[in-house]
């Protein structure tokens, strides 16, 4: 009997949870990645980007639409990193544990 593989289907938001913009502190929108930055600079407007896992090219995305300096993108990708504010965004790295 020969051995098949299973793939996943390709997805090109693995890693992202949700992304959401919010108008003062009530979510207004579900947003995607490639319109985020957009959001972001309405006023009194704030985006939420959840990560888990985020691949390379999720991470690439989120500098594209932010403007990102790429040594934010190298801790936004490890963990256990300290809260950090570049140019008015701020970057959270977090870690959830299980019982």
């Amino acid at each position: 009997m020969a051995h098949s593989e299973v793939f996943a289907p390709a997805n090109e938001n693995l890693g992202l949870v949700a992304a959401s913009a919010y108008l003062d502190g009530r979510r207004v929108a579900e947003v995607s990645l490639a319109e985020a930055g957009e959001w972001a600079q309405r006023p009194r407007h704030v985006v939420w980007i959840g990560l888990h896992e985020p691949s390379a090219e999720i991470l690439g995305q989120v500098q594209a639409q932010f403007d990102l300096h790429p040594l934010a993108i190298e801790d936004a990708g490890k963990a256990h990193q300290r809260p950090k504010s570049l140019s008015g965004i701020i970057l959270l790295c977090g870690r959830a544990f299980g019982a």
